[in-house]
This record gives C-alpha cells, sequence and structure tokens, in this order.
C-alpha cells in the first residue's frame, strides 16, 4: 500500500512539471539488435545525427565487436546518474556477453549530467581518465553552446578513435587532466588512514586504564572531571571508529554521484555533529548525577565544568547549539542566585548588593574583586546575622593564587631564560611571580627545550 501511495505522489509530480521523469525500468531500449543504437524519446538529437551515430557505431561493431549505446533522457529518478548509467547499462546488455565490451553514452538534460559507463572487457583501452577527458575536450563546449548533435558526434568519434587503435588512448589522457573524484578518492585516504589508526591506538588506551563506564557514581573524582570518560565502550566504538569508518569506506568504494567533495564535507560535518550532540546528552547526564539539593555553590562550579563555552560550538553548529551558551549562562545565574537558608536558624538568607557586602569581606577578597579576579556573592541571615562569602573566580583574570597568602592577585612581573638552550641540550628558565597584596614574590622554574626541538615545533 505504501509503495503504491508513493508512486501516485511521484507520478502526479512528473505530470505537474511536465517533464516525462523516467526510472531504469521505464527508459526506452535502443534496439541493439537491429542496428539502432540511439534511445532519444524526447528527440532532442536530430534525425540526420542518429542516422551518422548508427553508421559509426554498426562499422566499429563489425571491425571490433565493441557495442555503443547512446541514450538521452530528459529526467530520470535517481540522485545518482553514475548509478543509474550503470543500472541501465547491466539492463540493456550492451557488449558481446563473453567479452562484455559495451560502452553507454548516457545523458541526462535535467539536471544536466553526462556519464560514460563501460564493460569490464572494455575498461583497459577505455579507463576513467580517458572518458573523462573526452566529455571535457570533445563534447562539454558543444553541450555549452546548446550544440547537443555536434557534442555527441564529437565524442562518439573520439571513442571510435581509441577503440580501433587502441595507442589513441596515450594521446586522450595526455596526463593533463586526471578524473577529480579519483583525486578526491585519494584524499579520502589520506583522511581515513590516520584517523582510524589514531582512534585506534587511542581506544586501547583508555581501554587499559579503565575509561570506559556506564555508571558516573562509580568513577573516581579525578575521573568525574572528564566527562568523555562516562561514555559506555559500545557508544564510543560506534560513534568515533564504526561510524566514520563505513562513511569513509562508502565515499572510498561506493559514492560515484555527483559533488563528491561538497557530501564528504556535509559527511564529515553531520559526524562532528552527532558526537556534540552525543556529549551534550553525557553531561547532562553526568550533571544530573552530580546533583545535590542546597548545595548550590558546588553545583554552579559543576554545571561551568560540563556547560561551560559551549557558545564556540554554536559558532560551527548554529543548529542546534544557536542558544545554548545564552541558556547556560541563564541556568548558571540562576544556580547561583537560587534561594538560601541559613544553617544555623532555618530562615531564608538574603544576598546583599555590591555596597553592602564589602563590610563583611575580608580586605583581600575587598582587593580580588577591584581586579576582577574573583566575584564575591555575600549571603546574610537576618535573623541571627549568619553570612558567609562564595567567590566565584573570572576566566579571563591574568591573576593566580599566591602560594603565600592564598588571594588571587599574584601576576607574572617578569620571564627570564637562565640557562639558555642549545641546539643539543635543554635549558633552564624562571618565572617571577608577585602578589598585589602581601608584596611577597614567588618563583617558579620551567624547562626550555633544545633549540633543534623547537624549530621542528615551529
Amino acid at each position: 500500500m505504501k509503495q503504491i501511495f508513493v508512486l501516485a505522489l511521484f507520478t502526479l509530480y512528473s505530470a505537474a512539471w511536465g517533464a516525462k521523469v523516467y526510472t531504469v525500468e521505464t527508459a526506452p531500449k535502443p534496439a541493439l539488435f537491429n542496428k539502432s543504437y540511439v534511445s532519444d524519446p524526447d528527440h532532442v538529437l536530430k534525425d540526420e545525427t542518429i542516422r551518422q551515430i548508427n553508421k559509426q557505431i554498426y562499422f566499429l561493431e563489425q571491425v571490433t565487436t565493441d557495442q555503443i549505446a547512446v541514450v538521452i533522457l530528459p529526467s530520470i529518478n535517481w540522485a545518482s546518474s553514475k548509478e543509474f548509467a550503470r543500472r541501465l547499462y547491466n539492463r540493456y546488455r550492451i557488449g558481446q556477453q563473453d567479452k562484455d565490451n559495451g560502452l553507454l553514452i548516457f545523458v541526462v538534460m535535467k539536471p544536466f549530467r553526462v556519464e560514460f559507463e563501460t564493460g569490464l572487457g572494455m575498461e583497459g583501452v577505455l579507463p576513467e581518465e580517458t572518458c573523462h577527458h573526452i566529455v571535457k575536450e570533445y563534447m562539454t563546449p558543444y553541450f555549452k553552446e546548446g550544440d547537443y548533435d555536434r557534442a555527441i558526434l564529437e565524442g562518439l568519434t573520439a571513442v571510435i578513435k581509441v577503440l580501433n587503435d587502441p595507442q589513441n588512448k596515450d594521446a586522450l589522457s595526455d596526463g593533463r587532466t586526471t578524473d577529480p573524484q579519483a583525486l578526491e578518492k585519494i584524499i579520502v585516504w589520506i583522511l581515513a588512514v590516520p584517523y582510524l589508526l589514531f582512534m585506534s591506538v587511542f581506544y586501547f588506551v583508555k581501554k587499559s586504564k579503565g575509561a570506559f563506564t556506564e555508571d558516573y557514581a562509580k568513577l573516581s573524582e579525578a575521573k568525574k572531571k572528564n566527562v568523555s570518560l562516562t561514555i559506555p565502550r559500545w557508544r564510543w566504538l560506534l560513534l568515533y571508529f564504526f561510524l566514520p569508518l563505513f562513511f569513509y569506506a562508502g565515499m572510498i568504494y561506493f559514492y560515484t554521484g555527483p559533488y563528491y567533495t561538497a557530501t564528504l564535507i556535509a559527511g564529515a560535518y553531520g559526524m562532528i555533529l552527532l558526537t556534540l550532540v552525543d556529549k551534550k546528552s553525557r553531561c547532562e547526564k553526568a550533571y544530573a548525577g552530580s546533583y545535590k539539593e542546597g548545595d548550590y555553590f558546588n553545583q554552579y562550579n559543576q554545571f561551568s565544568r560540563y556547560f561551560d563555552n559551549w557558545g564556540i560550538a554554536a559558532i560551527f553548529f548554529p543548529v542546534p547549539f544557536l542558544f545554548t551558551d545564552a541558556q547556560n549562562n541563564k541556568k548558571l545565574q540562576a544556580i547561583r542566585k537560587h534561594e538560601r537558608s541559613c544553617t544555623a536558624c532555618g530562615t531564608a538568607m538574603g544576598l546583599l548588593d555590591e555596597k553592602k557586602e564589602d563590610q563583611y569581606l575580608r580586605k583581600s577578597q575587598i582587593l580580588e574583586e577591584s581586579i576582577k579576579s574573583v566575584d564575591y556573592d555575600v549571603w546574610l541571615c537576618p535573623a541571627c546575622d549568619t553570612h558567609y562569602a562564595l567567590g566565584y573566580n573570572s576566566k579571563f583574570s591574568k591573576y593566580k593564587a599566591c602560594s603565600y597568602c592564598g588571594t588571587k592577585a599574584s601576576f607574572l612581573k617578569s620571564d627570564i631564560a637562565k640557562v639558555p638552550p642549545t641546539h643539543s641540550g635543554s635549558g633552564t628558565g624562571e618565572k617571577t611571580f608577585q602578589c598585589m597584596y602581601c608584596k611577597k614574590t614567588s618563583l617558579e622554574e620551567y624547562v626550555i627545550p633544545p633549540l633543534a626541538v623547537a624549530a621542528n615545533k615551529v
């Protein structure tokens, strides 16, 4: 019933547009055994052109036994004209059965496409690059002018020259042109092999560390900080290995349609989008597993860990992440401003404004707010005067916590190379930090890689 309904819609669509859309089964077959080698139901070619085509192919068949069919259709019901041509070739059984030495020259008018489909016995004489060259050099210029008769005749003449004398193949395929899709498939190989090798090694590394699990509660606190560790093994393999493997294999071995590069980019885009959607769902699951009613300061930090910086995803994937960052920021503010009850008397506490909160902050905290390294919220109980300050670190502050007083007011004062690196050995650097609150300085040493290593990195 469903097939009948789809067929009815398809028929109505074709009738509405006034152009017949052919299937492999309904495409008129050339009378190959009656010495007519052309199928042109919409009469694109002139009668005289068809007579010349039949004459040339007939003499070719008498000399070489090779057989050529020319099919011109207004429209087809397949997205891939190449696949349609392949199926049409098999249905028509072009060429001698024991040699499979047939060639189908297939033209679709809307959207315009030209395909050469050869049998196995003809591929050695007419490889894909030669066919592409014939279409480009001998047919396309006339197609662009609307001279379909000349285009077909010139292309057919070039093919017959090759089939009568295979050495002409070298003259036609002179190395100046290559099949674009063949080049693009090489690019897919270059992308696929390193990716799959890297992900194979990455999988065994993760497996050896016991990284895969479905139960967030079973993870250690250290592992909980990395939400990617909460993915089940089967899910990781499906999204990051098998799905890309099938996609790359399809692009290399099976896909022969138009817009090859666009399809490759769209497929990669879709796979990345799928992994991001999966990660977002795992973030939501991990956050839900860590939620504790009343512990809003910890929940703010947990939420920031899992949902911060999703705005970057929105740049490349506006659907569905366009408003994700804004929604996450709104949620963070809601968690930060959530009502709190006093732990001493149970009374609802109030959040003080910026002016009133300073009297409850230490001098070091007031300094941190002034240099915008930490933003403090002060909550006060109106009944028992219990209060506490919660500090929220700035994401873009240049200050770090002082190793002496703990105030986030230590800045980089100097960075020098104590022992310069050489081409054969590493050097030593020293960073000096000074705290704006306690005025003390602290030193940090670090290793400078050898010059040769640094040059290679550049």
